[in-house]
């Protein structure tokens, strides 16, 4: 993997508008993960502003097809009983790690399939930013967090079980598409509102010089596009973020055989980043489908960064 680094780029201008967060959504799990999750939130809202945050916390749903065991179930367990005891549990829980916090939680418990009850919730809730955490490994809450990116309406916040809580550096890919926009002037907020370092990055292949008469040596034609990639760098910055030029580093990644978000992970990682925002497609079916492989192949492989991935 070779990277190229450019200057900041000069602009004596004013930073662009803080993020800010009215109304945030957190899944909770009630399982180990959380305390991973529950840390990054007290962290997160010393940093950001947050005016709501409502907790959600999704129980499988009990079917029994059979009439006569029904009435057993319903006899052995009360629905109503659950739903109180894990709401004084999670009330509890977020009350003494929040006490000192100006944070006024919500809470709700629901059963039924934990991917339909968060996009329910966050219509619900008018929710901003959706969190949930992500255990180790390529399990069930993998799936949910590739699921969520994809299928979400607003922003969703990924935090691996083994993130740290700090946000001194973010990264955010570009590929000059309007995602790329999105996913840019959202990063630039949040480093305008905590004082991150912020950096862009783009990867890019060289083409095969078998396949073009092309009359230069490999290393001309790398000088060619990095020029070219940087230029354009300028450009899309000044037209989608004028006001925050002068803040920005920007990079180029020049990849081989390996895939696009193997890249990107690797360089977040050889940077020390402490969050990864990414822009998504959007809301139609076959945008949603065709989210790209870039952001769930960097959801299933990432276990230590935060990613923010952005409509």
């Amino acid at each position: 993997m070779l990277t190229v680094e450019n200057k900041p780029l000069v602009n004596e201008s004013t930073i662009s508008s803080e993020y800010r967060v009215k109304s945030l959504l957190v899944g909770l799990s009630l399982e180990n993960n959380d305390e991973a999750l529950l840390s990054y939130i007290d962290f997160l809202i010393d940093v950001l502003p947050v005016e709501r945050a409502t907790f959600l916390h999704v129980l499988p749903r009990f079917d029994m097809f059979n009439v006569q065991y029904e009435q057993e179930a319903e006899g052995l367990v009360s629905n109503f009983e659950i739903d109180r005891d894990i709401i004084y549990q999670m009330q509890a829980e977020i009350k003494s790690r929040f006490a000192e916090k100006a944070l006024q939680p919500a809470f709700i418990v629901q059963e039924g399939d934990p991917l339909e009850a968060l996009l329910y919730a966050t219509q619900e809730a008018k929710a901003d930013l959706v969190i949930i955490g992500q255990s180790s490994g390529r399990g069930p809450h993998g799936i949910l967090a590739r699921n969520l990116a994809r299928k979400n309406t607003c922003p969703a916040l990924i935090i691996p079980q083994q993130a740290l809580c700090s946000l001194g550096r973010i990264i955010v890919p570009i590929d000059f598409s309007k995602n790329s926009v999105n996913a840019l002037q959202t990063a630039a907020g949040i480093a305008s509102a905590t004082g991150a370092e912020l950096i862009a990055v783009n990867i890019f292949e060289l083409p095969s010089l078998n396949a073009y008469r092309i009359n230069k040596t490999v290393d001309e034609l790398r000088k060619l596009i990095t020029t070219d990639r940087y230029a354009a760098f300028e450009a899309f910055i000044q037209t989608h973020l004028r006001n925050y030029a002068g803040k920005l580093t920007t990079k180029l990644v020049e990849r081989d055989w390996n895939s696009v978000a193997h890249h990107l992970l690797d360089f977040a990682r050889a940077e020390g980043a402490d969050l990864i925002v990414m822009g998504a497609k959007g809301h139609s079916r076959v945008e949603r489908l065709l989210m790209g492989s870039v952001t769930e192949d960097l959801l299933a492989a990432n276990e230590t960064i935060p990613t923010l991935v952005v409509k």
